[in-house]
């Protein structure tokens, strides 16, 4: 009897270890490539590059949450949430838009038309013809619907640059995007023809799996190993390649330490800073990994710190939240090294009228500045939040400084 229970009992562990273990460790491809061009030879898109005056304008749209209760509320809500796109894009006529996380309220959803919701959500780009790329939230993989099928859906469009993961790395949504500072030549194999910035792009999973009931169904809430070691991997070869490149990180849920620095700075709702403007309604924040023991995320965030050149980090998930911070830890090494800077952490805003809370909804807009090319590609970056009403708060200059400097206390409330 003992011996059948506990063969018993180490089957049904190997079987949940297994389980566990395979969400996170899959078989990368070997040969893992640099692809200067991030697009297939067959699917051809424009480089992404600077306009007028060396600048870059990215318009980010956050938790929209598409298709709740589509027998009552729910249609009239997904047409104020178009509208507000619309209205945004008219305000900033942004370079490029980043749709952050949260596009569908997955859990409300039916089969046959879950994904149907994109082509509503896009239908302000199409329309204006802006291009966007993508990350997918918690709420974007749910029994009936799937991060695969919402790509298929995102990406059938010619202005989507939103890529699908590599081979053998968990989730959808890791990749990386090149600007550079013209939109020629057109070849993007030029070793001399280097990026002004890189555009990260990370998949935070969550939500539960698709057609899956019991034990194993609830996927994790953080960045997975496997999307670590393709960061570091596409990062030491961006740098072979190219040295070091600006970049900005885009994520769905915030990592832990956004979750620190409101500890510290604005432990209670609603406080105010006048170095850290912004609304501050969601305490504690929620980050990758809540709910589950320690700190999951803990190799993400280390992979984030030591990426030379990372300059900024945006999130979303907590729509009751829209301040940009600084990441002022210090391990030991980096005590040595005089003035390192952190990557800023900043919350995007609640885009659209799905979701809870009923905060005035805007975009975060992000403007990255170049210097001339016998300059060199030194990157400012310029951030405000825009309004569906027309207004701009939080207009701030995410530099050296920031953190020190005194802005008006503005979260688009008043």
């Amino acid at each position: 009897m003992y011996v059948l229970r506990y063969v018993f009992i180490s089957f049904v562990l190997f079987i949940l270890i297994y389980t566990l273990a395979s969400q996170f460790y899959s078989p990368l491809d070997p040969a893992y490539p640099l692809h200067p061009n991030p697009f297939p030879s067959d699917k051809p898109k424009p480089r992404l590059s600077l306009s007028t005056g060396n600048r870059f304008r990215i318009g980010i749209f956050s938790d929209l949450h598409y298709g709740e209760d589509e027998a009552t509320f729910g249609p009239e809500q997904d047409r104020k949430s178009t509208d507000v796109i619309g209205k945004l894009l008219d305000f900033e006529t942004p370079d490029f838009v980043i749709i952050n996380g949260d596009f569908i309220t997955g859990e409300n959803t039916f089969l046959e038309n879950s994904t149907k919701y994109v082509d509503q959500i896009v239908s302000p780009m199409v329309e204006k013809n802006y291009r966007w790329a993508s990350t997918y939230g918690n709420h974007d993989t749910q029994y009936n619907l799937s991060r695969e099928a919402l790509f298929l859906e995102d990406s059938k469009y010619d202005l989507s640059y939103t890529r699908h993961s590599p081979k053998g790395v968990s989730g959808v949504t890791n990749y990386w995007l090149p600007i550079y500072r013209t939109p020629s030549p057109a070849s993007y194999l030029s070793s001399s023809d280097r990026p002004v910035s890189i555009l990260w792009f990370f998949d935070s999973l969550g939500g539960e799996r698709f057609q899956r009931w019991g034990l194993g169904r609830w996927m994790p809430n953080y960045v997975p190993p496997s999307a670590v070691k393709w960061f570091l991997s596409e990062r030491q070869k961006i740098e072979e390649r190219w040295g070091v490149v600006p970049s900005l990180a885009f994520v769905h849920i915030p990592p832990t330490p956004f979750l620190r620095l409101q500890k510290k700075k604005m432990p209670s709702r609603g406080d105010k800073d006048v170095h850290f403007p912004g609304l501050n309604d969601d305490v504690p924040v929620a980050n990758q990994g809540e709910g589950r023991w320690g700190e999951p995320d803990r190799a993400f965030v280390r992979a984030l710190k030591s990426t030379k050149g990372l300059h900024s980090i945006y999130s979303g998930h907590d729509h009751g939240n829209s301040w940009c911070g600084t990441w002022d830890e210090k391990n030991k090494e980096e005590e040595d090294e005089a003035k390192k800077q952190n990557p800023f952490l900043c919350f995007v805003k609640h885009t659209g009228y799905g979701g809870y809370g009923s905060w005035n909804r805007g975009s975060r807009v992000v403007e990255l500045q170049f210097g001339d090319e016998d300059i060199g590609s030194t990157m400012e970056v310029g951030t405000w939040i825009q309004m569906e009403n027309g207004d701009v708060v939080q207009n701030v200059n995410l530099n050296a400084t920031y953190g020190t400097d005194i802005y008006p206390i503005e979260d688009g409330e008043d």
